[in-house]
């Protein structure tokens, strides 16, 4: 079962009357003889709200797997938990394979 956290990273108001803000959420995979993971896998997503009212403009959104820098767009890529263990098991092969 994955974990996630979410952080926000910055936020801004455009002088068009935009608000972007860049979400970072950090997916684990936690257990319980170890409740602190070893590994995590993080998600980027991206939101640009028109701060207007009286706007019909749509809230734009996409996210980015930190391994990769394909843009996902919620309904037009279904969205595969896969992707996150894949990430988290890459790098605890990464961590089991150096010798210190």
């Amino acid at each position: 079962m994955l974990r996630s956290t979410i952080k926000v990273v910055f936020g801004y108001r455009t002088p068009l009357l935009m608000l972007a803000l860049f979400l970072q959420v950090r997916f684990s995979i936690p257990e319980h003889h170890q409740p602190i993971p070893k590994a995590v896998a993080y998600v980027f997503f991206f939101l640009t709200v028109p701060k207007s009212q009286f706007s019909n403009a749509p809230v734009e959104v996409f996210y980015m797997m930190e391994t990769s820098r394909m843009r996902h767009v919620p309904g037009k890529t279904s969205f595969q938990e896969k992707w996150l263990i894949d990430i988290v098991n890459v790098k605890l092969k990464f961590w089991r394979e150096i010798k210190f």
